[in-house]
């Protein structure tokens, strides 16, 4: 009796932890601080190491991101070009790890858990999930840079989505 409780509580367990936050679809993820101001690929440019930065809405495909759900988390692929995704540059889960394009290599760099938050989202890394996707010093302009930081609980670090009909 006791293992076939143990074996229900662990199917439970597992069935819940890769229950899906967000569906799978392309979205705009946008600041919850000013939503006319969202995630943009910088300069529309593809390639290892391009910047993701907030820029105002334009609704390029340069702010278009494809989730994807893998195992409990997400991978958040370029609309450009599906082969890059959202990474944290080295890995390293460290205040102020900026966070790039990449080309997908499926570490723990590329994936994200994510957690609702009232009518938003944070965005938590694999490598470390007491760090988030932010953005630096709230400061919300064109330009301003995403990086890694300490969950706070802030509007920085905490995003809409909105899903996009291709």
């Amino acid at each position: 009796m006791k293992k076939r409780l143990l074996l229900v509580i662990f199917i439970l367990v597992s069935f819940i932890a890769q229950a899906q936050v967000i569906d799978d679809g392309v979205y705009i993820i946008k600041s919850s601080i000013n939503p006319r101001f969202v995630l943009d690929l910088n300069g529309a440019k593809v390639f290892n190491g391009s910047n993701i930065q907030l820029w105002e809405r334009n609704n390029s495909k340069a702010q278009h991101w494809i989730i994807v759900n893998a195992n409990g988390t997400v991978t958040i692929r370029s609309a450009i070009n599906f082969d890059y995704v959202i990474d944290l540059d080295a890995a390293r889960a460290e205040p102020g790890g900026n966070i790039q394009l990449w080309e997908s290599n499926k570490t723990k760099a590329q994936k994200w858990y994510v957690r609702k938050s009232g009518g938003a989202y944070e965005f938590h890394s694999a490598v470390n999930q007491r760090y988030v996707i932010d953005l630096n010093g709230a400061n919300v302009v064109r330009g301003g840079n995403i990086q890694l930081w300490e969950s706070n609980g802030t509007k920085a670090q905490k995003w809409i989505l909105e899903r996009v009909v291709e």
